[in-house]
């Protein structure tokens, strides 16, 4: 079997690795576009996860454990249809390595409408008071990331 990429999801892919600048917790995304295609996508961070409020590509908590939330900013259209939404949170190990953060991973299911918009890290992808928290699992200062795979 062989799997291949337009030149469009590979550079939206490269594109979306983004690099803090904090010495305390640095976070940042990815998106992989596992079989679902696409337009264009960003995970963005929020400390209090207000709907309306500022959701940035870089985020610096004021230190470990402190609260921060993610979502999927979809802002083109593409894929409509039911998906499955995977959301990790990783630790860079190394230049380029990166460990997944143990018990850090949880699922989305729902169906992406085609057009723009947001996907909360949630059971069903809709905003709620119950948008996972991330600041919970980092126990040590370091550089992490949220890595979010998409499949139909």
């Amino acid at each position: 079997m062989t799997i291949t990429f337009s030149r469009k999801a590979f550079l939206a892919a490269a594109l979306l690795i983004v690099l803090v600048l904090s010495s305390v917790v640095l976070t940042y995304a990815e998106v992989i576009v596992g079989s679902v295609k696409l337009s264009q996508g960003t995970v963005t961070y929020s400390l209090d996860n207000a709907q309306a409020g500022a959701w940035t590509t870089t985020l610096t908590p004021s230190g470990p454990s402190d609260p921060w939330y993610s979502r999927l900013e979809i802002n083109g259209a593409g894929y409509n249809g039911p998906v499955t939404v995977t959301w990790k949170l990783q630790q860079k190990t190394g230049c380029s390595s990166w460990t997944d953060v143990s018990g850090d991973a949880m699922s989305t299911s729902m169906v992406l409408s085609g057009s723009v918009q947001n996907v909360y890290a949630t059971s069903d992808g809709a905003y709620g008071s119950g948008n996972y928290e991330w600041g919970h699992d980092v126990t040590a200062s370091g550089t992490y990331r949220v890595v979010v795979t998409i499949m139909a």
